[in-house]
C-alpha cells in the first residue's frame, strides 16, 4: 500500500568531503538531487559540504548514490528523520534573492542559484560562511552549527 506523500516523512542530511572539485561529480551532485526532488546547497573546494532536505526514501537512497563515488573522504556528518513538511526548511533560502551572494564564477557553479522556492535543486557555492548565510536564511543555523561540530557540546 502506498504512503499518501502528505504522511510520507522528510529527513536531512549533510556530508562533508575533504574536497569536492571534481566536475563530474558536482554534476552527479545537481543531477541527482533534482530527480529525487531534493533541496539542498553544496560547498565546492575544501572542505567540500552537502545539505539536503526532502523525502525520506529520496534522501537515504541520495545519500547513498553520493557515498558511492570515489571520494579522499566522505562522512554523513548528520541524518534527521521523521521530519513534517512543515520542517522543510532549505527551500525558504533557495531563491534568488535571499540565497548567499554569488560569486565569479555563477555560470560554472550551474543554474541551481536562480531556482525559485519549492523548487528542487542544489544551490552550488564556494565559501563556507555562504553556507553559514544560506542555513540562517533557512532557520537551520543552530542544527548546521551542531553537525559541523561547531555548536558547543555539538
Amino acid at each position: 500500500m502506498k504512503v499518501p506523500l502528505a504522511l510520507e516523512a522528510n529527513s536531512r542530511a549533510l556530508l562533508t568531503f575533504h574536497h569536492i572539485l571534481s566536475s563530474q561529480k558536482k554534476r552527479i551532485i545537481r543531477h541527482s538531487a533534482r530527480e529525487l526532488n531534493l533541496t539542498g546547497i553544496c560547498k565546492i573546494g575544501y572542505p567540500g559540504v552537502l545539505a539536503v532536505e526532502g523525502r525520506e526514501a529520496q534522501v537515504g537512497r541520495y545519500v547513498r548514490e553520493i557515498k558511492s563515488l570515489r571520494w579522499a573522504s566522505c562522512t554523513l556528518a548528520d541524518l534527521t528523520t521523521g521530519l513534517s513538511d512543515a520542517d522543510m526548511q532549505m527551500s525558504k533560502a533557495v531563491s534568488a534573492e535571499s540565497h548567499p551572494s554569488r560569486s565569479k564564477s555563477d555560470s560554472e557553479l550551474g543554474s541551481e542559484r536562480g531556482s525559485t522556492a519549492k523548487s528542487a535543486g542544489i544551490v552550488m557555492v564556494e565559501k563556507m560562511n555562504e553556507v553559514g548565510t544560506y542555513m540562517q536564511r533557512a532557520g537551520l543555523e543552530e542544527w548546521w552549527r551542531r553537525a559541523m561540530g561547531y555548536a558547543k557540546g555539538g
